[in-house]
């Protein structure tokens, strides 16, 4: 079955009421519907963003031009290694897209998957 992303959407917004039963049964409901699309969480959200982000994203960026030579990417990767709140697993993840970076490898998705979750943690 399709996740149906309107509808958890309207769910994914209940979670801020300030009743409790409201915010319990939103957040079931919400994971029943993922789970009987037979995605993950992750599969969910990053479909969603990938989404809701495709038509506007901006082509990569490969630091041509940039002040220092440093390409927007690659201050988004320090800014966000710069953060102490990160998984060792992420952690590794944007080291890697770091020395993609220097070496002006880094793929179309993983430039897009960085810059969504940078946008995700308000970096």
């Amino acid at each position: 079955m399709p996740l149906d992303r309107n509808r958890l959407a309207e769910l994914l917004n209940q979670l801020g009421d300030e009743k409790d039963e409201t915010v319990l049964t939103a957040a079931r409901e919400a994971n029943a519907l993922v789970a009987a699309s037979g995605q993950s969480w992750s599969e969910a959200i990053a479909t969603s963003v990938d989404a809701v982000d495709a038509p506007s994203a901006p082509a990569m960026d490969t630091g041509s031009g940039m002040a220092g030579g440093k390409s927007n990417d690659a201050r988004l990767v320090d800014r966000l290694l710069a953060r102490r709140d990160l998984s060792d697993t992420l952690r590794g993840d944007l080291e890697e897209f770091k020395r993609q970076l220097a070496s002006g490898k880094l793929d179309q998705m993983d430039a897009d998957y960085l810059r969504a979750l940078a946008k995700r943690l308000g970096v």
